[in-house]
This record gives C-alpha cells, structure tokens and sequence, in this order.
C-alpha cells in the first residue's frame, strides 16, 4: 500500500509531484514495487487528480489506484483504504509512504526473503537503528488499522504489538530517507 494523500504541508504544492531526473516522486516511488509482482495499491486524497495523471502512465495488471476521500481526517483513514483494497488472501500487506523515490528493489527482496523465512507479526526495516520500509503487517492484523483515527498511522499497531514486531538491519539508508529529508538537505 502506498499512502500518497496527503497534504504536503512541509513542502507544498505537492511533494510527490517533484520531478528528479524526468520522473516525479510517486512514479518513482510506484515503480521501485512493480518488479515484485504483488499488489501495489496507491491511495490518493489530496491533488488525487494530479497525482493520478502521473501514475496512468504506468501499465501494470498488479498496480490499483484508490481515492481515500476522507484523506483530511488523517493517515489512518488512507491505510484503511488501501487495505479494504486488497486481495482477499494476503499473508502480508506492506505500508510505504509516496515520497520514498529512492527503495532500492534489492533491499525490499531481501526484507521479502527474511519474511518468507522468519514470518514474524510485524517486520520493520532499520539502517543505523531508524526505522524504514516497507513496513510488513500479518494480515492478520487488518481489522485492528480499521480501528484507528487521526494521523497516527502504523504507529499505533506497533506499539500495540511491540513485543511481536521483529526489525531486520539493512545497510541501505534509502528506507529511511524520504523527501522532506532529500529536499532539506538539498537546500529546498
């Protein structure tokens, strides 16, 4: 699930729109997930019109692009749309925000494979002890975001369930960077 509805308060107009080296943030963002062949669902809320444009482009049977209508009320209400969106008979779903352009494929296989091997409740990503994604969630898990409000995101599950989610190291600092951070350290 790629939560891109937001209101690109710290950077407006729209974050996700940027464009680095021809292609803009959420394309980038969609794209790095693609190749995996899983179901890539995008919500959209703010400039959804926008932002839809830019990911017509991209043809692939696996992507599904959403509206969250309710988007000003906050994170949890996109999360819970992306995941009424999904497939019946998931294992896992995964949550990463728009503004990641810069996932490496080689890193989310690696969190994949130790899923595969570990199947833990809740994996997080980490490089240099920050948390990253994509973040995984049983999908056993699903009822409990229908139950949130706010902004609070995944926050709140993983601290529900702290004591079952389990982090894999990775050396690749690309989980954490997104781009409030890229464009603050680009001087923008």
């Amino acid at each position: 699930i790629v939560a891109a509805a937001g209101q690109s308060r710290r950077h407006p107009p729209n974050k996700l729109l940027i464009e680095i080296d021809g292609k803009s943030v959420i394309r980038r963002t969609v794209e790095s997930l693609l190749p995996l062949g899983f179901p890539v669902v995008v919500v959209l809320g703010y400039q959804a019109d926008e932002t839809r444009q830019v990911l017509r482009r991209l043809d692939s049977p696996t992507l599904q692009i959403v509206e969250n209508v309710n988007y000003i009320s906050g994170m949890a209400s996109s999360l819970s749309t992306g995941i009424r969106a999904l497939p019946e008979g998931l294992d896992y779903f995964a949550f990463v925000p728009g503004d990641k352009p810069f996932l490496s494929l080689t890193t989310i296989q690696s969190t994949l494979n130790f899923m595969t091997e570990h199947r833990p409740l809740i994996l997080v990503p980490e490089f240099e002890n920050l948390p990253g994604h994509p973040t995984y969630f049983s999908s056993t898990l699903r009822s409990e975001f229908y139950k949130l409000s706010g902004d609070t995101g995944g926050r709140e599950i993983l601290k529900k369930y702290a004591g079952s989610v389990e982090t894999m190291v990775v050396d690749d600092p690309n989980i954490t960077l997104d781009m409030d951070r890229w464009l603050e350290s680009h001087g923008k």
